[in-house]
């Protein structure tokens, strides 16, 4: 399940607010509030309230300035068809920072599964060092984005290669990947076949 907007004509699979928000919150799937972590039957992957109920903390950065973390999956003060807060979607997403709490915050379970491969949470890398600021009226390119922007990288991919962009994105503290298009490519078929192998194996 998981492709139709849930509705009041069909039985709720998820715990989300129906009724008059937010003072009343009618409960007709079955909660007016927190719901049990198993109250509803499991996706295919065996997964509980991947969607509604809490949001779920994850160790994704949500901006490289922001310090705030991902989170995932919508809560139960939240809707199905964006009507109010947070439209819940397998896309919903928003970011707090780790000293925050609430209800409707909760966090992921996960099991590893035997022989995957081993993922590092990726971060941002922040550059400490002190820059000089440009003279008044010399605009910051990659601040300015545009044109100017990415000119900029690809005189430096041209320059130095995508390993020295890689080193110099590092070294900004800009926290992304530099990949050829052939090293995407590679890169989405082997998370097309991971996922694949998991979803076989569950």
């Amino acid at each position: 399940w998981g492709a139709e907007p849930p509705t009041n004509s069909t039985p709720w699979k998820l715990n989300l607010w129906q009724g008059d928000f937010p003072r009343t919150d009618a409960g007709l799937d079955g909660f007016a509030g927190l719901a049990p972590a198993d109250a509803f039957a499991p996706s295919q992957a065996g997964l509980h309230n991947m969607l509604g109920n809490v949001w779920e903390w994850t160790a994704t950065w949500f901006s490289k300035s922001s310090r705030q973390r991902v989170l995932r999956g919508g809560s139960y003060l939240d809707s199905a068809d964006g009507s109010f807060n947070h439209r819940v979607s397998c896309g919903t997403r928003m970011g707090n920072t780790e000293d925050s709490s609430a209800d409707n915050m909760g966090f992921r379970c996960a099991q590893s599964v035997s022989g995957a491969p081993k993922l590092a949470p990726r971060g941002y890398a922040y550059s400490q060092a002190k820059r000089k600021r440009p003279p008044p009226g010399v605009g910051d390119p990659l601040r300015d984005g545009g044109e100017a922007a990415q000119r900029m990288v690809q005189e430096l991919a041209a320059e130095h290669g995508a390993d020295g962009l890689q080193k110099w994105m590092d070294q900004m503290g800009m926290g992304v990947d530099v990949m050829t298009a052939a090293d995407a490519q590679a890169k989405q078929g082997e998370k097309r076949k991971r996922v694949e192998e998991q979803v076989a194996r569950a």
